[in-house]
């Protein structure tokens, strides 16, 4: 209830419950704030200081409109100015980004014929830390969901989901780009079907959604519907899984220290180094995840080094591999804007003025993603526009045709 009721509905109940029956008339009770307008004025048809709720309804969705409101301190019976633009950051970092979630493991799940099914013994126990990782942080989002649905605290609650959904894109599956292994696939899966139960109370509609998508396009139905299924079991977070977690946040510390260096030197990120040297004690297993969030050959731990962190000098062979991968990503983002699907196959054609040196880069970086590549003549008139690859900071004008050579 609204927070005023606290001294005339609220009160009123207490008196005659306490009056009649001895007893308070409830053992909970919820109090909310006040909504007011952007500015702190209160809302009012006569100034029409407030966002027309069906235009925000259209655009947003109704639950993210939820999400936004039970997580704002309107639940802890405190005012809250309404921001529009508060109502997008949440829709954009919760709402869209699981769903986009969900769309990688439709697109690539389904490309490797992957279901719940098939997923085995040894994808359901995942000796990767980056799943035993996000399989402990969903362990995690079920416990703290819980309590805090339990102690009536939905702020508490949204704030630890918008956590995991961030931690699960911007960490798990950006680290796993390019797996098409059971063991991620079943770890994705799982997590997105845990994430389904658990958001169902704040966001019902997307919860479906997600849920039923997963059910018709993997198997491994519960029930019909998520608001008919169980509510995950909140699992006792072990001292072993506790030191995973811990060792993890070390290495994304890490990357993070790392990554800003790279950014104040002015190093992109996508330029390989041979080493990476820091006094931070990093788990020697971790040094893989390391490496590839930094683009990093090898760790070197050297406590001289205090607060410092240092990389390797580029070499001409790490620059090569460097523009290798940038032709790849060019290639693959071209493929993208012609209608390509993943893994099928196509020509690339490029301009006959092209160096040899150029034309070996880009034909290495296109192994892998179902294009070959070869020299000719480009069509003006053609159903696929000419566009410009960057290669060793030159522009190479190419153009993709259906059939190969």
């Amino acid at each position: 209830e609204y927070i005023a009721q606290t001294r005339a509905w609220f009160y009123v109940m207490h008196v005659l419950g306490y009056a009649l029956f001895q007893r308070a008339p409830f053992e909970h009770v919820l109090t909310t704030g006040t909504i007011l307008a952007e500015d702190g004025s209160k809302m009012s048809k006569s100034k029409n200081n407030f966002p027309d709720p069906w235009i925000v309804i259209e655009k947003y969705g109704v639950d993210s409109l939820r999400f936004y409101l039970m997580n704002s301190v309107v639940m802890q019976a405190e005012n809250l100015n309404f921001s529009v633009n508060d109502l997008e950051i949440v829709h954009r970092k919760v709402v869209t980004i699981l769903w986009n979630c969900f769309q990688y493991l439709r697109t690539y799940g389904v490309q490797a014929g992957w279901n719940v099914g098939i997923r085995g013994e040894r994808a359901t126990a995942s000796n990767a830390l980056l799943d035993q990782g996000i399989s402990i942080r969903t362990k995690e989002l079920v416990v703290a969901v819980t309590e805090g649905l339990d102690a009536y605290d939905t702020v508490r609650a949204t704030r630890t989901i918008a956590e995991y959904i961030d931690d699960l894109s911007t960490w798990y599956v950006r680290r796993s780009r390019g797996r098409a292994d059971a063991e991620f696939f079943t770890t994705l899966y799982d997590a997105l079907s845990t994430t389904s139960k658990v958001i169902a109370p704040f966001m019902p509609h997307l919860a479906e959604t997600l849920y039923k998508n997963l059910i018709e396009l993997f198997g491994d139905a519960e029930g019909e519907s998520v608001h008919l299924v169980e509510w995950p079991s909140a699992k006792k977070i072990s001292l072993d899984d506790k030191k995973i977690l811990a060792d993890m946040r070390i290495v994304r510390d890490e990357a993070s220290r790392g990554l800003s260096l790279r950014n104040e030197l002015k190093i992109p990120v996508k330029e390989p180094r041979p080493t990476y040297s820091t006094a931070t004690i990093v788990p020697v297993q971790f040094y893989p995840i390391l490496q590839n969030e930094l683009n990093v050959k090898s760790i070197i731990i050297d406590s001289s080094l205090g607060e410092s962190v240092v990389f390797g000098d580029l070499t001409d062979e790490l620059r090569r591999e460097g523009e290798v991968r940038a032709a790849r990503r060019a290639i693959q983002e071209a493929r993208k804007l012609d209608g390509f699907r993943v893994g099928e196959e196509n020509v690339l054609v490029l301009e006959n003025a092209i160096f040899d040196s150029q034309f070996e880069i880009i034909e290495a970086g296109a192994k892998g993603t179902g294009t070959a590549v070869i020299r000719g003549e480009l069509k003006e008139y053609s159903n696929f526009p000419i566009r410009e690859l960057q290669v060793e900071g030159k522009k190479i004008r190419s153009q993709f045709q259906k059939e190969k050579a």
